[in-house]
């Protein structure tokens, strides 16, 4: 409508223009897209119709066109993932009259925690060191820790930036975890969930068992039954006090047979 505005003079007005369209022949509904990243995204429109939104894609136009004067609404019917992320709609709900280019979709990456458990520590100063983040201090004696949150899809190396001393110990990363069955190494990715089962395990350093061995012989030395074998003097029972020697020695003092065969002569003591 033009000229609808004025003074009425001495004359008629007749300069009031009135342009009439019709209603519904161009009302759609769309918007704006950002921060998507991940696939996936489906947008509702009420209970009658869904768009799938491509990443990267900075604006959406549902097919079709509204009733004038209807109402619309409009949701996330399924988040995007890889990365997983969150989507908000904002003026999505309203009355039609004119075409709806209002409606916004604002998406943000997940984040999400990661952590574990610690074993065997007893040290202080333990210093864990996420995706190069900022350092993480372990107490001692601590069961658990837990990192900052990095974004959905994001690699990432956990590692032992400082061993833990009083006492001196070795810690080491088995596992940073993952969403499933963890992957042994320290390095995985975050998906879509919290990890909560990397694995740190710490142990003292120097702790070996020492002592002494007895009994055994130097290299080289026979054993006791091969120097029996080879000596020319053999264990027995002693000679009975009862019988006398079997081969005593002759009188002249002149060795006997069993001496000349390297058995010890036995002496007669002469009587008082």
């Amino acid at each position: 409508m033009t000229g609808a505005a004025g003074t009425i003079g001495g004359t008629d007005v007749t300069s009031v223009a009135v342009t009439c369209a019709t209603l519904g022949s161009a009302i759609t509904l769309g918007g704006s897209v950002t921060g998507l990243a991940g696939q996936g995204l489906v947008l509702r429109k009420d209970a009658t119709a869904t768009l799938g939104v491509a990443p990267g894609a900075a604006s959406f136009t549902f097919p079709g066109t509204l009733a004038p004067g209807s109402t619309h609404a409009v949701t996330v019917d399924s988040p995007p993932y890889m990365p997983w992320q969150t989507c908000t709609v904002i003026a999505g709900s309203g009355t039609a009259t004119f075409a709806v280019t209002g409606v916004a979709v604002v998406c943000s990456t997940n984040q999400d925690a990661v952590g574990g458990a610690i074993t065997g520590l007893t040290g202080t100063g333990l210093v864990l060191r996420l995706h190069a983040r900022a350092p993480l201090v372990v107490p001692a004696g601590a069961t658990r820790f837990a990192c900052p949150p990095l974004p959905s899809m994001t690699d990432y190396t956990l590692a032992v930036a400082m061993q833990p001393t009083s006492p001196t110990q070795a810690c080491k990363v088995i596992t940073a975890g993952g969403p499933y069955v963890p992957p042994p190494g320290s390095q995985s990715r975050v998906t879509n969930t919290d990890i909560t089962n990397a694995l740190v395990e710490c142990g003292e350093i120097g702790t070996g068992v020492g002592g002494t061995v007895s009994g055994r012989r130097p290299a080289g030395w026979p054993s006791s039954s091969t120097a029996a074998r080879r000596s020319p003097f053999r264990a027995g029972p002693p000679p009975s006090p009862s019988r006398p020697a079997s081969r005593p020695a002759t009188s002249t003092g002149s060795p006997s047979s069993a001496s000349r065969r390297g058995r010890p002569a036995s002496c007669n003591m002469p009587r008082a």
